[in-house]
């Protein structure tokens, strides 16, 4: 047999895949809410994965990283078909999972509206405060700007 690498010889035979170059979301740089804009010197890495994720550019995966760690990339490229470096020593590995987070951002839409809602109530409830407060004082003086502002 050739000296070809056993890893490159079984990613030859597999099928229903390709390869995506991603980059790291590290830290401060990775934010759910917002798109993750990778700098252009970020090193780039190329990761196996299947087609039945569908990837596109922009999509987060979580991989294995070399000292076993889980951690999430960005997509910043997608192969039409596998680009494996059969001449190097690269024992490409998998993409575990794509993130999915349309139920985070439910969550965080919801959040938002109560959020808003509850600064209208509050708003509300301190001119209502202010009218009460002002009657005391001067219950003609509140008609005449009720008549005002309606």
């Amino acid at each position: 047999m050739s000296s070809l690498n056993i890893n490159h010889l079984v990613s030859a035979f597999q099928k229903s895949y390709t390869t995506i170059k991603v980059v790291f979301n590290n830290g401060a740089d990775f934010n759910i809410e917002n798109d993750f804009l990778p700098d252009r010197n970020d090193k780039r890495y190329t990761y196996k994965c299947l087609n039945s994720f569908h990837p596109k550019v922009g999509d987060i995966f979580i991989v294995h990283t070399l000292d076993a760690e889980l951690k999430c990339v960005t997509v910043t490229e997608v192969h039409l078909s596998p680009q494996i470096d059969f001449d190097s020593d690269i024992n490409y590995k998998w993409v575990v999972d794509k993130v999915d987070s349309s139920m985070y951002d439910g969550v965080m839409e919801s959040e938002k509206e109560l959020k808003d809602k509850i600064v209208i109530l509050e708003l509300e409830s301190k001119k209502q405060q202010c009218i009460n407060t002002m009657k005391e004082a001067n219950p003609q003086l509140v008609e005449e700007i009720q008549k005002l502002i309606e």
